[in-house]
C-alpha cells in the first residue's frame, strides 16, 4: 500500500480499510461518486500489479 499514490491512498483506506461509506469519502475529499469509485479501482489495479510480481 505503499506504493500507492497518496491520492489515490487516502480514498482506498478510507473506503476499503475504514469501510467509510461512499458518500463520505465523497465529502471528505470533494469529489464525485464516479470519482471515488474511479479510485478506489485504481488502487486496486496498482496493487495487484504489484502483488503479481510475487506469483
Amino acid at each position: 500500500m505503499a506504493s500507492l499514490p497518496a491520492w489515490l491512498h487516502s480514498v482506498f483506506c478510507m473506503r476499503i480499510i475504514d469501510e467509510v461509506p461512499y458518500p463520505d469519502v465523497c465529502q471528505q475529499f470533494k469529489i464525485s461518486p464516479v470519482n471515488a469509485r474511479q479510485r478506489i479501482q485504481q488502487a486496486r489495479r496498482h496493487l495487484r500489479s504489484r502483488l503479481s510480481r510475487f506469483t
